[in-house]
């Protein structure tokens, strides 16, 4: 439940499988920081784990890997930035 965020679907295509830049990274995480309890609240009666600590370390995990291998995140359509160490400050 703490990973699925509504968007527009040309967005959506166009982002494709490339992690988030940061403006939707910082938006995403705090979401999940304000509406932790409602997120929860959702995946039970879906019946579904919702754990924002297991969703927040398997992304930290993501961008770590990114940005080690040089990867990129998605800012809009055709537009990427390179995944440097300020984005895993945000985790702090």
């Amino acid at each position: 439940m703490h990973n699925f965020v509504l968007s527009h679907p040309a967005c959506n295509r166009s982002k494709s499988y490339t992690l988030a830049a940061k403006p939707h990274l910082i938006r995403w995480l705090e979401l999940i920081d304000g509406h932790d309890s409602d997120l929860k609240e959702i995946g039970r009666e879906a019946g579904i784990n919702a754990d924002a600590s297991t969703t927040l370390s398997i992304a930290r995990w993501g961008y770590s890997n990114a940005m080690g291998s040089g990867g990129q995140a998605w800012v809009k359509s055709a537009q990427y930035e390179l995944i440097e160490s300020t984005y895993l400050e945000l985790w702090a």
